[in-house]
C-alpha cells in the first residue's frame, strides 16, 4: 500500500466521522466536537493535505512489487505493536515502543499506516458508542 492509499482510506474515514455528525448523541457532542478539533487531529490533516499523488508510470508496479514486502513486515510490526499495548498510547515511550527511533522519511508510511490503523480500529467502536443506533 503507498502513501496515496492510506490518505485516501484516512480520509474515507474523516468524511465517514463528519458523515455521522448527525447521529451522535447530544450528551456525546462536546467529546466528539473536542476529539475532531484535537491537535492530533489536525495534525492527521495537515498530514494528510500535504500528501500528494505520484504522477505514475510503466514501472510503478515493478517497483510496487519490489517494496511490498517491506511494507507488509512493517504495517504487521505497528499491528502487533498496537496489539501489545492494547491500542493505548499514553505517553511518549508508548509511542515510541510502537513507532521505533529510527528517522523521519524511514517511518512516512508507516506513520500514515499507522494513523489509518488507529481510525480502522476505534472508528466502528466508537460510533456505536456515541451514536444513537436504535429505530
Amino acid at each position: 500500500m503507498s502513501i496515496w492509499d492510506y490518505r485516501q482510506k484516512i480520509r474515507t474515514i474523516i468524511r465517514a466521522l463528519f458523515a455521522l455528525l448527525p447521529d451522535v448523541l447530544p450528551v456525546n457532542l462536546a467529546a466528539v466536537d473536542g476529539y475532531m478539533q484535537s491537535t492530533w487531529f489536525r495534525s492527521v490533516d495537515i498530514l494528510l493535505r500535504s500528501v500528494e499523488p505520484y504522477p505514475g508510470s510503466p514501472s510503478d508496479e515493478v517497483l510496487r512489487g519490489k517494496i511490498q514486502s517491506y511494507v507488509d513486515d512493517e504495517e504487521a510490526n505497528l499491528v502487533a505493536n498496537l496489539e501489545t499495548v492494547e491500542w493505548v498510547i499514553d505517553a511518549s515511550n508508548v509511542l515510541n515502543l510502537i513507532t521505533g527511533t529510527t528517522r523521519t522519511e524511514h517511518v512516512s508510511m508507516p506513520s500514515l499506516a499507522f494513523c489509518f490503523f488507529l481510525f480502522q480500529h476505534f472508528f466502528p467502536r466508537s460510533m456505536s458508542f456515541l451514536c444513537c443506533t436504535s429505530s
